[in-house]
């Protein structure tokens, strides 16, 4: 796995933390 830029990698971590608090919320929401 190649590292992908920083801002890019935070950017990412963040979403996976909110879905991981929220995340079916998220994915059963319609957008």
């Amino acid at each position: 796995m190649a590292a992908p830029p920083l801002p890019v990698a935070a950017f990412r971590e963040r979403i996976l933390a909110a879905l991981g608090k929220s995340g079916s919320l998220v994915l059963t929401a319609p957008t």
